[in-house]
């Protein structure tokens, strides 16, 4: 079987999590599909730079780059309408994903220009990220208090 059986367990994490990671992995697939599907990747049109040297280049890597946010996005997606118990690893990775983008955008092998505006929204999802798992690892732990008082 490709797919576990869904059970009680997945539905102690419905609420806000599921919902932040619906917004989330939509969010993700929309901004995949612009990388994947716009003539130039989003390289000149949203981001800005300059394609007349190494365009193709940087066209196939923001392609390349929109496919695995795509995958992300779906797995995201996913979790949030079907597999909730698997909500804390996913928002896990989410945090993780987002302040490597932020290091890699302000870090040393970072640039300036039009990129350094992209870790703001990065290290905001980290820290909200990490907020809806905090709120989700209370909770679950208070129901594993009152499943244990029973």
């Amino acid at each position: 079987m490709l797919l576990p059986y869904q059970n009680a367990e997945d539905q102690q994490f419905r609420g806000l999590p599921a919902v932040f990671l619906k917004i989330l992995g939509s969010v993700s697939l929309i901004r995949a599909s612009a990388h994947m599907w716009l003539p130039d990747g989003g390289a000149g049109s949203i981001v800005g730079l300059d394609l007349s040297l190494a365009g193709n280049a940087l066209i196939s890597l923001f392609a390349w780059a929109g496919s695995t946010q795509f995958v992300w996005g779906l797995t995201i997606l996913f979790v949030g309408i079907w597999y909730k118990r698997f909500i804390p690893i996913v928002l896990v990775l989410v945090v993780v994903e987002n302040l490597l983008q932020f290091i890699s955008i302000v870090g040393p092998k970072g640039s300036a220009g039009s990129m350094v505006a992209e870790a703001y929204p990065s290290m905001i999802l980290a820290i909200s990220s990490c907020l809806v798992l905090l709120f989700t690892l209370y909770r679950s732990s208070e129901n594993l208090i009152e499943t244990l008082k029973k």
